[in-house]
């Protein structure tokens, strides 16, 4: 994938810039393997890039992603993630960590913990609950049902 914005009064709501950009992604899959890279680089200096890569087997599937912003300044943010599930029939079970720095160091050292269970017709339960390490009284639950169609 390629993707050019040339119009310099566009503002990106993610980078809260305005600014030509350009962009690339690619992405491999073979054998229960995916990797992924993608950037983006603005006239304003600003630069994105992602990294990813997973690999699944037999209702195993585990992920690493890493995204570093750079702003036109040269600040730093990193964001990692570390990513493990379990799906047996309507069942999925999930961990993930996350780590968040900025000018070198650490802001949030998050983890997350989620059980979900199709009930059929689009319908998923599910119970989350994640904390911040370096957050006091950051602990979240959530619980609900999603409706897909």
């Amino acid at each position: 994938m390629v993707s050019v914005n040339t119009d310099e009064s566009i503002v990106d709501a993610t980078t809260s810039a305005a600014g030509a950009a350009a962009g690339a992604a690619v992405k491999y899959s073979a054998s229960g393997l995916t990797v992924g890279y993608a950037s983006n680089q603005y006239d304003t200096n600003i630069e994105e890039q992602i990294y990813n890569v997973s690999y699944s087997m037999s209702g195993i599937k585990v992920g690493l992603e890493t995204l570093k912003d750079t702003t036109a300044a040269g600040v730093e943010t990193k964001q990692k993630a570390y990513g493990l599930s379990y799906k047996t029939g309507d069942l999925l079970l999930g961990v993930e960590t996350q780590e968040v720095s900025s000018a070198g160091s650490v802001d949030n050292d998050f983890t997350i913990y989620t059980v979900q269970y199709s009930l059929g017709g689009g319908v998923t339960a599910y119970i989350e609950t994640s904390d911040d390490a370096k957050t006091v009284n950051s602990d979240i639950t959530a619980a609900g049902l999603e409706f897909k169609f």
